[in-house]
């Protein structure tokens, strides 16, 4: 899955559940910094990925709760 910048997110999910965010709404810049976040993900200087994983958890939590997206269950394995 890559966004028109080319950023593939799918790796960040991995690590991000291997350290215990289990619910998109735990990526938030409440809780939490961009640097913080760019730390754990080991993207180095590469601190605008941080801040564009935030805003698009930001985007899909206010998405969820306005209905216009709706995320299948999915089996547990």
């Amino acid at each position: 899955m890559r966004n028109r910048d080319s950023i593939r997110f799918a790796p960040f999910g991995e690590i991000l559940k291997a350290k215990g965010f289990t619910w998109l709404n735990l990526i938030d810049r409440n809780l939490f910094s961009a640097q913080d976040l760019a730390g754990w993900l080991d993207l180095g200087e590469q601190i605008g990925i941080a801040f564009t994983i935030m805003q698009y958890a930001k985007f899909d939590i206010d998405a969820i709760r306005s209905g216009r997206l709706i995320i299948p269950t999915l089996p547990s394995p």
